[in-house]
């Protein structure tokens, strides 16, 4: 699940995994430890320039919104969100 913490730890480092590997604190690596979602807020910040910059089609949209909304939190769904909703 993707929370408000994860998405901090991420802005953090500049969505860089490398610099979470080598300079994260222990706590922060945990965080993605065994877990795919340093990945899928990549891929969701992918979607949302895409779709804030209308090359996405409606489909496209849609699905990227559904995925956000299936592996997020609340609060972290309606932050990626903002800017597409």
């Amino acid at each position: 699940m993707i929370t408000i913490q994860k998405l901090k730890v991420y802005e953090k480092y500049s969505g860089d995994e490398d610099q979470l590997v080598r300079i994260a604190l222990e706590t922060e690596r945990e965080l993605f430890d065994k877990n795919s979602d340093w990945f899928e807020i990549m891929n969701f910040k992918q979607d949302i320039l895409i779709i804030t910059q209308n090359l996405a089609s409606d489909e496209y949209r849609k699905s990227s919104i559904e995925r956000m909304k299936n592996l997020c939190d609340n609060d972290s769904f309606e932050i990626l969100t903002k800017s597409i909703l």
